[in-house]
């Protein structure tokens, strides 16, 4: 809920709401106060601003909206219809768990308070704590502040006449107060050893909890960063001194104690807010010191939860444990096999990588139940496809033991945002056209129509002339533009973006042949396309064009079509060329032969036409054309090709191959097998009487002179 946040003024002017009472006329409301005052006296303009935080804390907006509802509950009424005197009716306010870290001023306003509880929040002795004036609260006999983080009792905690107050559980002197400990007490390092003291303090910051073993709360320092003016300070200096300018120990003694001071509030007096670690710098020249170092090193990680970590980083660090173990227990171990143990293991735990842990676990589970109730129909294919794709990587995360905590984070980041995504469909489906509407426009130059809208919200119409109609019946319009097979279709088309795909829900023969539009702006330019259909042999149609962002086709049988503006299998065509479907030939007639650039250009599509040689190379556009080379169209069956009258096969047709025919009938008056291609069609007999004689020479010196 948006709050208006310039509506407390009279909060300070409570003699303004004595006026309204005693000359009889209603109290104003904050906010209309407010209003009325900047209305009348702009030099008040800015104290709304100033006054408008006695009402929040330094918290964030979430927490602020939190107190809002606290006190609309207490008064009874919405936030802006709060007055002075609803404050003054309070009589009980409990602020507890709210994460507050300093306490809202218009407390001092609820002169009839009787109880406050400010317990299990994150109040310290900064921002208005201390100074807050309670002076005014001559009612208040229970105040209950315990179980927060202050290391000094504020002045108004002591005000006479309050029975019943409780400050245990801070960070105070005496008993039931919270302290703070090192959990690992004791560090070493090795003469030589380099140590980062800014890395050092934030090991021991994030070794730093309460006596009763739980964390600090973030807000009493920044585990990114270490400030100087954060409450927790640590104090490295006698450490510092034993460091070279290379940050390196150096002793010259076997063995160093020195002392690192972890205070909180620079409060020395407190021993609830302090702690003392030692740091012993070994020389490492003997077992018996890196030994000490190892085995300190061995105790830090024998504790560790195999569950936090991934399964292959576990395995690695805990092969590095168990030789350490054994090298640190082997009573005859040298100081250099001790060290090499040593940097093993210590290389090992911080390679530890985080896997996933039980809430993330619960989580990953929760996200797949809640993806579970979504409805594919109800949704965009886009917008489902995104959905489940990030199921999909969950479920992958899930079963992988060595998946990390970040990738389980980024795959919930990326559920959440394709919830986000989630598109309802637009699915608008068409009637279906009786087999009356055809029978009426049967023959004649009359139309039926249909529209319709896909789930992506693709619209398209369907249009039946009458002159078209052959088989009146029944027709169900409706089509979808994510077909089955649409992944192997993209592979087919080649790229993504370049294509549009649909399928009718109508099977087999149609009424007769109908025309569809449908917007492809989304997809296609304008321009020219191939339009095919899907999964049939020979399956380019022929080429349709896009208009304004439409495309019209001509279907007459239903299935999955598609249109691309990549060439894709068709089946050869040329005008001038004898094309053998079922014995895979291609005869070129007698003529004085091509160069494969000239032949391509035969065909119908035939840029996207390739030539090979005998052996399956491709050959160059310049070559000549000759049989025994093989010809085909993209994804398509390869074809022999024959040239008839090249008895030679040296690619052109001319006196040569004449005389060479002649010669043959004079020979053996052409009964022999000379010319015969590789298809069994004999070359030399141009005209195709099954003889080769001295008519097929003149023919092919004819060819050749022509």
């Amino acid at each position: 809920m948006v709050k208006i946040r310039k509506r407390v003024v009279s909060i300070i002017t409570a003699g303004i709401c004595a006026f309204s009472v005693l000359s009889g006329t209603a109290p104003l409301s904050l906010s209309a106060f407010a209003e009325e005052t900047e209305k009348t006296f702009d030099g008040l303009h800015n104290l709304t601003d100033e006054v408008h935080s006695d009402f929040h804390t330094v918290n964030e907006t979430e927490v602020k909206d939190k107190l809002e509802e606290v006190f609309e509950k207490a008064c009874g009424k919405d936030f802006d219809a709060i007055t002075y005197g609803d404050l003054q009716r309070i009589t009980s306010l409990n602020l507890s768990k709210m994460e507050l870290e300093d306490i809202p001023l218009c407390i001092k306003y609820m002169v009839n308070l009787r109880s406050l509880d400010l317990s299990h929040n994150n109040l310290q002795n900064e921002n208005n704590v201390l100074t807050l004036n309670l002076s005014a609260l001559k009612k208040l006999d229970y105040l209950n502040v315990s179980y927060n983080y202050l290391s000094k009792v504020p002045s108004w905690y002591v005000l006479d006449g309050i029975d019943k107050k409780y400050i245990d559980h801070n960070l105070l002197s005496g008993d039931d107060q919270r302290s703070i400990k090192a959990q690992t007490p004791v560090y070493y390092f090795m003469d030589g050893e380099k140590i980062e003291v800014d890395e050092f303090k934030e090991k021991v910051l994030a070794d730093i909890c309460f006596d009763d073993g739980s964390d600090l709360p973030e807000f009493l320092y920044n585990p990114d960063d270490y400030p100087a003016d954060q409450p927790l300070q640590i104090n490295t200096d006698e450490l510092e001194s034993k460091l070279n300018e290379n940050s390196c120990v150096t002793i010259t003694e076997s063995y160093v104690p020195v002392s690192v001071k972890v205070q909180l509030f620079n409060n020395a007096n407190n021993a609830n807010t302090k702690t003392e670690i030692k740091v012993y710098l070994l020389d490492g020249s003997s077992p018996t010191t890196a030994k000490a170092r190892l085995n300190t090193l061995l105790s830090e990680v024998e504790n560790l939860d195999k569950t936090l970590y991934t399964e292959r980083s576990w395995t690695n660090f805990e092969n590095a444990q168990k030789t350490a173990q054994a090298i640190a227990e082997y009573p005859n171990s040298e100081a250099e096999m001790l060290k090499t143990a040593l940097e093993q293991l210590d290389a090992a735990h911080h390679s530890l990588v985080l896997g996933i842990d039980q809430d993330t676990k619960k989580v990953l589970t929760d996200l797949t139940s809640v993806g579970k109730t979504y409805k594919e129909e109800d949704y965009t294919p886009s917008s489902w496809s995104d959905l489940q794709k990030a199921l999909d990587k969950i479920a992958e995360i899930s079963s992988d033991a060595n998946a990390t905590l970040s990738s389980a984070k980024i795959a919930i980041l990326s559920f959440q945002n394709s919830q986000k995504g989630l598109e309802k469909t637009k699915l608008a489906v068409p009637s279906v056209i009786p087999k009356s509407s055809f029978e009426a426009i049967f023959g004649e130059d009359r139309t039926v129509s249909a529209k319709g809208t896909t789930r992506s919200g693709r619209t398209y119409d369907w249009k039946f002339l009458g002159t078209k109609v052959t088989a009146p019946a029944d027709f169900n319009p409706e089509i979808t533009d994510t077909p089955t097979g649409e992944d192997a279709i993209m592979l087919e088309s080649g790229r993504a973006g370049g294509y549009i795909a649909f399928s009718t829900t109508q099977s087999g023969a149609f009424a007769g042949t109908g025309t569809l539009t449908m917007n492809v702006s989304d997809k296609l330019g304008d321009g020219t396309y191939y339009y095919y259909k899907w999964n049939t042999s020979g399956s380019l149609i022929g080429e349709v064009a896009v208009k304004n962002g439409n495309l019209s086709v001509d279907v007459s049988e239903g299935g999955t079509y598609y249109v691309s503006n990549v060439l894709q299998k068709f089946e050869l065509v040329a005008d001038k060329l004898e094309i053998d479907t079922a014995k895979r030939s291609v005869i070129v007639p007698l003529c004085s032969g091509y160069n494969v650039a000239n032949f391509k250009k035969l065909f119908k599509y035939g840029s996207s036409v390739s030539v090979y040689d005998a052996d399956g190379k491709p050959v160059s556009s310049t070559a000549r054309m000759k049989t025994g080379m093989k010809v085909s169209a993209p994804k398509g069956e390869e074809y022999a090709v024959t040239v008839m009258g090249d008895v030679n096969n040296d690619g052109y047709v001319n006196s040569t191959d004449a005389l060479e025919v002649l010669k043959n009938f004079l020979s053996d008056g052409g009964t022999s097998q000379f010319g015969v291609g590789v298809t069994g069609i004999n070359v030399a007999d141009v005209n195709s009487d099954g003889k080769m004689n001295a008519l097929d020479s003149l023919l092919i010196l004819k060819a050749f002179l022509e």
